[in-house]
């Protein structure tokens, strides 16, 4: 192998980056802190533990890797600290497992509709003496991984070891078991399970590497608000449809705006279900493909009682990622390579295509 991707925190840093500025002010108590050898669940149980509260009652973006050196946001409103004895005790108990970094406040709580992004710096360890040609086809390899993207499948992390998560929720959902848990643990586990078939069908679409179909659901950012769009296949032009124009059924086909627009490849991103609760769909031949596999998988409105009484919601996940503000380079024999992704987006899977592409061997 060229190189050793160790996986230890000192290889792995990642940064949250909050998309508008703290105000300083506000009923939100807003902590940045860095972890290390731990993942976002045993910082949230160490505080419920500690002040016997609920998951709901802590605000995070998205979870962060075990083996990393993370530093992300965790807020919670003043009505609950007031029953937590106040912000210093909070501060303190959340310090002693982690490095504070910051502490500020805010109007409104951080949550996972936040559209944050994740800075990543990784270090691959060269396992011989490179020459120098052998270094430059190698910073080629990854930078062009970089530029074409890459599919924006869920990480192993998602799914719990060995994917119990996902397996317990799909036992459940086939009717084979009932396992007692809290609501908290519920919904992660229920998100696992769709996680798992949103990876199926990333897998699916990236055979032909997300070629366009009549009636696929598009989305985009446009001053700040996320809008989304059906792609038709005779003008080549997008749809703007109405997202929110059904909140009671389990799957839904938003409604045309009747506006039309030009697609962007860069801005314009093809979506795929994350199958909960009231879960739009596309339309016409997209449509149809997509509906036929949730079919296979189970997804019917007989098998979704609990996403409804969960009150667990859709989502709709861009099926590629493209990294922004990337930077390769060398420092001695190892390769830095630096790059930013969107919430949700994982840079394990990102990872693992270098390790296919660059003989890098995960230790």
């Amino acid at each position: 192998m060229r190189f050793s991707f160790k996986q230890k925190a000192r290889d792995f840093f990642v940064s949250e980056k909050l998309p508008f500025e703290l105000s300083g002010k506000g009923d939100a108590l807003f902590v940045y802190f860095e972890k290390r050898n731990l993942n976002t669940h045993d910082v949230i149980d160490h505080l419920r533990t500690r002040f016997k509260i609920s998951r709901k009652t802590l605000g995070i973006a998205w979870l962060k890797d075990k083996r990393a050196v993370a530093k992300q946001w965790i807020s919670i409103y003043d009505s609950a600290l007031e029953k937590l004895w106040g912000e210093e005790l909070f501060v303190n108990t959340l310090a002693e497992i982690v490095r504070i970094i910051e502490v500020n406040r805010h109007e409104f709580p951080i949550g996972l509709s936040v559209p944050i992004k994740n800075e990543f710096h990784i270090r691959l360890r060269s396992n011989t003496k490179l020459w120098q040609r052998e270094k430059e086809q190698s910073i080629e390899i990854v930078q062009w991984l970089l530029d074409d993207g890459y599919p924006n499948m869920f990480g192993e992390q998602r799914f719990g070891i060995n994917g119990k998560n996902r397996k317990q929720w799909q036992d459940i959902m086939q009717w084979k078991s009932r396992i007692k848990m809290v609501n908290g643990e519920k919904i992660f586990k229920l998100q696992a399970f769709s996680s798992k078939i949103f990876n199926d069908y990333v897998k699916k679409r990236a055979k032909k590497w997300f070629q366009l179909l009549d009636g696929d659901l598009l989305t985009w950012l446009e001053w700040k608000e996320q809008g989304y769009g059906f792609y038709q296949e005779q003008t080549k032009k997008v749809a703007v449809c109405d997202i929110q124009s059904d909140r009671e059924s389990f799957f839904f086909v938003p409604k045309v705006t009747g506006e039309m627009i030009e697609p962007e490849s860069r801005n314009m991103m093809l979506t795929g279900p994350v199958a909960w609760f009231n879960t739009p769909l596309p339309m016409d031949k997209a449509g149809e493909r997509e509906s036929k596999f949730l079919e296979r998988h189970h997804l019917d409105p007989d098998y979704m009682h609990m996403f409804k009484e969960l009150r667990v919601f859709w989502l709709r996940r861009p099926l590629r990622v493209n990294p922004m503000f990337t930077n390769v380079r060398y420092q001695k024999e190892d390769l830095l390579i630096d790059f930013t992704l969107p919430a949700g987006s994982y840079a394990s899977i990102l990872v693992d295509k270098l390790g296919q592409s660059l003989w890098v061997q995960a230790i």
